[in-house]
């Protein structure tokens, strides 16, 4: 049992710091990946994960993350301004475009499962809407999650503007714990999960904790750029609301 984590975190000196100044979060986060994945993923395969996700090809303002100011001391940083609202389309909208490009250099379709009790499910959907490798399955419980949330799912649309060809969505009559037990019993089949290529995509996802690190380390340097930190390698102090943990394993990391 366990999870899959990063044999050692790497360090961000100063320097580095300095060199991040003014860029922004799809850079940011491509280069805080890429301190991860030496070998395995291109520094240009990185970006296009980032831009697609976040950058002007994904339709979204020059600040994605914006910080708003309450006072001298005071801020919050608002992680909120992704396609469903959510904090966990960030880290779901690289997660499913890594898993797109493993599986494209593959040459397989990926089959990516999902249970929702709301939030994940359609951050997870939208992320994996139209991307050519993945087929994207997803369970949510039966008068469990908010109206809101079930049109998110049931209303996602692809490339050509109609319902994504590669999102399949099922009502359960049941709760999210036999819904997580039904995809335990199925990931628990080595063998079946091989030949299917399936894999999930959860908030310990280490790919999703790893770009909610690079969230923190944006922030700091936009609490920089607005006077909040008076010089790089000053202290920010950050209260991360989390659930089941993944935001805060993100933050310790960073």
């Amino acid at each position: 049992g366990g999870l899959y984590v990063p044999s050692s975190v790497p360090k961000i000196d100063l320097e580095t710091l300095r060199r991040w100044q003014g860029l922004d979060f799809a850079s940011v986060c491509a280069a805080v990946l890429g301190m991860f994945t030496k070998g395995e993923v291109t520094d240009s395969e990185l970006r296009r994960v980032t831009e697609r996700s976040f950058g002007k090809s994904a339709n979204q303002d020059e600040v994605v993350f914006p910080i708003m100011k309450l006072d001298e001391k005071l801020s919050v940083f608002e992680t909120f301004n992704g396609p469903t609202a959510s904090f966990k389309d960030l880290g779901c909208q690289v997660t499913l475009g890594l898993i797109s490009l493993f599986m494209a250099k593959k040459g397989v379709l990926g089959n990516v499962l999902v249970e929702t009790s709301g939030d994940t499910g359609p951050a997870a959907l939208h992320a994996g809407a139209g991307l050519a490798s993945v087929e994207m399955y997803c369970l949510y419980p039966a008068g469990r999650i908010s109206r809101v949330q079930e049109l998110q799912m049931t209303t996602i649309k692809g490339a050509a503007k109609n319902i994504s060809h590669n999102v399949h969505l099922y009502r359960t009559h049941g709760n999210t714990d036999e819904q997580a037990d039904a995809l335990k019993v199925v990931f628990g089949d080595r063998e079946f999960v091989e030949r299917h290529n399936l894999c999930a995509i959860n908030s310990i996802n280490v790919a999703r904790v790893v770009t909610q690190a690079s969230v923190y380390c944006y922030a700091y340097l936009r609490a920089l750029a607005e006077g909040q930190v008076a010089a790089i390698g000053d202290e920010l102090t950050i209260a991360v609301p989390t659930g089941a943990g993944g935001n805060l394993a993100g933050a310790m990391i960073a």
